[in-house]
């Protein structure tokens, strides 16, 4: 009974796919669909008594490939070699007995097929390249052999968990290392996707289950937010007479997850996380859409990018654009037609189904890179799989180091990148770099296929100056770490001896043999630091202003006194140099507010000494022709522990709690804030003033940076 009842569910499934197929190829003629049927039962007949490690019959994985073809919308001949694409491999049917039944055609893609089935992923370099070789030497006689096999290996990846897991491992990794990107190559979206999350469910399930549950912790609340743009886009085209399906986009996990662990980017920061779609009916429709769009929403600098005008290699087009919505959050938008859309998803799968329609093309596709992977066949193996891994990643720049490995890195990327990509120790002892034989800055931008090689000091010798050149995260990450790790008994010393001078400025002490003590512990009583090393540390790393030491230091009522004093206490050395002489009277003009380490310019007063202003004094320049002759040539000469109170305007959407949530950001920086105020416009945007209390330029920098990261920030900047 049970065997009966068994055989009865195997019968059942097997009519249910064969059903399922044929209903999906209503888009053909009833030939069509009868050749198809003879290629269903042919093949059923071969492998009656084979099945899959699940226990199903065999032939439910070849159905479940033509499945994916004709929802590629396939034509019959490339369904039929689906369905057969395992015959002669498995089977003891015989060529002659397979182009007697269907034909040369048929044959011929069965037997590309068939040379790809023995693709693996081998340790050794030169089975491995061939394997390549093959692979694309098929796609450069009948693309269909390869749009075969990615369909195969999805639904292969669809079941692989009834694989061992050793076996997972080493398909998951292939698919990823190679068939992902060969989708992405021939423009198949949906099938590139689809593989790249089934891999990297396999190959890294832990942090497959903690994306998945952080897009779903706050599901409700995004879908919420992109179903109110939608409505708004949807009412915003209806108003303007243009027809246009307006949707969500899906996301993918494996996208998330390289953002989030390679680029170091945390999750709140992803702008892709809120998208939608929107399908216009022409080409003219579509910069229609994109005039409206940014009429009505005030678009992200630096994120609107036209693919119509200059497709992608792989056929791609669409209008990409990311704008401020109704909430204030960032929203991706692509715009494109329905022909647009079809060639995303299915790329040259749709481009080969139209071929199969008519003699006539639509897209003409760029198989340029092919003809490099292929003329590279006489080259060594190492060489064959470096230039085949380049051309399928576009997005991507190359770089080999001298023993032949390959460095993969964003586009953008420094020679200094690179240096921390091969490890932390090479970065930090950088010395210089020389790029295919000859030496070039530490700023260079590398390019695809350069021959990289690192020279090091004996010793780490980093400066901040780093961070604006290195581009990844990953490598300014680790310089602030050292910067941050540097010799402890150092950084002690040098924030006593920072902390004495500020003493000794408003009189606490006398001289620098003074002892402390009794002024650390006032700054621990009244702070969260746990030692005097901790607050000795945090002065050196500028994380305790000038001014919560005075507050610590002394009562509350004699405060004002010393601040007071501070402001107009002379300055014991001289900090601006007027035409080369340092002893000459200058003061901070307060039109500008100029930092150390601004450009700067004096003014020449009367009976007031030189006034300094930044050189692009907005008060300067308008005066500048009446005054010309009192202008003279002015230069920061040393760094000071002076503070200069700054104004800061920030342009803002409007949210609650806003400005409570900037303060909170800006108490990291252990800085004073004198002034807060906020001034609210009719379309939900703000502007908020503050006074703060900040000693350089780069500190001001590094606020500015720090305050874009929320969604909320457009612009950040100083207001004069």
């Amino acid at each position: 009974m049970a065997e009966l009842l068994h055989n009865l569910k195997l019968s059942t499934s097997k009519n249910m796919g064969i059903n399922q197929l044929i209903k999906l190829c209503k888009y053909m003629t009833d030939d069509d669909i009868t050749i198809i049927k003879k290629a269903h039962e042919f093949a059923e007949k071969y492998h009656e008594w084979q099945s899959r490690k699940s226990g199903e019959p065999y032939i439910t994985h070849l159905v479940s490939v033509a499945i994916i073809l004709a929802k590629l919308n396939q034509q019959a001949t490339t369904i039929q070699a689906g369905i057969l694409h395992d015959i002669l491999e498995d089977t003891q049917c015989t060529e002659q007995e397979l182009e007697s039944a269907f034909g040369t055609t048929i044959l011929d893609l069965v037997k590309g097929v068939t040379k790809l089935e023995r693709i693996n992923y081998p340790s050794n370099i030169d089975q491995q390249a061939e394997n390549y070789r093959r692979l694309f030497m098929a796609m450069g006689k009948d693309i269909r052999v390869v749009i075969i096999k990615l369909a195969d290996r999805l639904h292969n990846m669809r079941t692989i968990h009834f694989m061992t897991p050793e076996k997972q491992r080493r398909i998951a990794k292939e698919t990823l290392d190679i068939y992902a990107p060969l989708a992405h190559r021939l423009g198949m979206g949906s099938i590139k996707w689809e593989l790249e999350d089934l891999s990297f469910a396999t190959l890294h399930r832990d942090d497959f289950n903690h994306i998945k549950a952080l897009i779903s912790e706050k599901r409700d609340q995004r879908e919420a937010i992109i179903d109110a743009m939608c409505i708004s886009v949807r009412e915003l085209l209806n108003d303007a007479n243009i027809k246009a399906t307006v949707t969500g986009r899906p996301k993918h996990f494996y996208s998330i997850y390289k953002k989030l662990y390679e680029e170091k980017i945390e999750f709140s920061q992803l702008f892709d996380l809120y998208g939608i779609r929107i399908i216009s009916s022409s080409i003219p429709d579509c910069y229609q859409v994109l005039g409206h769009i940014h009429s009505k929403y005030k678009p992200v600098e630096g994120r609107l990018k036209d693919y119509i005008a200059l497709p992608k290699s792989n056929m791609y087009q669409s209008l990409h654009t990311t704008v401020i919505g109704t909430n204030g959050h960032r929203i991706e938008i692509q715009i494109r037609t329905q022909d647009m859309h079809t060639i995303s998803e299915y790329g040259i799968a749709a481009h080969w189904s139209y071929k199969e329609k008519s003699t006539t093309n639509k897209k003409s596709v760029d198989f340029s890179w092919l003809r490099q992977i292929l003329d590279e066949e006489r080259q060594s193996p190492n060489h064959f799989i470096e230039n085949l891994k380049i051309n399928l990643y576009d997005d991507d720049v190359f770089v080999f180091t001298p023993k032949g490995d390959i460095i993969i890195l964003p586009k953008g990327a420094t020679i200094l990148d690179v240096a921390f990509k091969i490890h932390t120790d090479i970065g930090l002892k950088y010395k210089s770099g020389i790029v295919n034989g000859r030496i070039v800055p530490i700023n260079y931008i590398l390019n695809n296929g350069d021959q990289i090689d690192i020279q090091t000091r004996k010793k780490p010798q980093p400066n901040l100056g780093w961070l604006d050149i290195a581009s990844t995260r990953f490598a300014k990450s680790k310089i602030k770490t050292y910067f941050k790790k540097q010799d402890t008994e150092l950084r002690i010393k040098l924030g006593e001896t920072k902390l004495k001078k500020i003493l000794i400025k408003y009189g606490f002490i006398k001289s620098k043999l003074d002892n402390i003590s009794q002024f650390l512990d006032r700054i621990q009583q009244k702070s969260n630091y746990k030692s005097h090393t901790d607050i000795l540390l945090a002065i050196t790393n500028k994380e305790m202003s000038e001014n919560n030491i005075l507050k610590s230091c002394k009562d509350e009522a004699t405060l004002d006194d010393f601040l007071n004093r501070k402001k107009t206490k002379k300055i014991d050395r001289p900090l601006i140099s007027v035409d080369g002489e340092s002893d000459i009277e200058t003061h901070i003009a307060k039109c500008c507010q100029p930092l150390p380490g601004d450009e700067i310019i004096g003014f020449i007063t009367r009976g007031y000494g030189v006034a300094i202003h930044h050189r692009n004094c907005p008060m300067l320049l308008k005066n500048s022709k009446e005054h010309t002759h009192r202008l003279t040539s002015v230069q920061w000469i040393q760094h000071s522990q002076n503070v200069y109170a700054t104004d800061i305007q920030l342009s803002v959407i409007d949210r609650p709690n806003l400005l409570k949530d900037i303060l909170e950001e800006l108490s990291k920086f252990h800085i004073n804030i004198s002034k807060a105020s906020t001034k609210l416009y009719k379309n939900g945007q703000a502007k908020i003033f503050l006074t703060c209390d900040i000693g350089q330029y780069d500190e001001f920098l590094q606020i500015k940076h720090q305050l874009l990261k929320f969604e909320d920030i457009i612009d950040v900047g100083r207001h004069h």
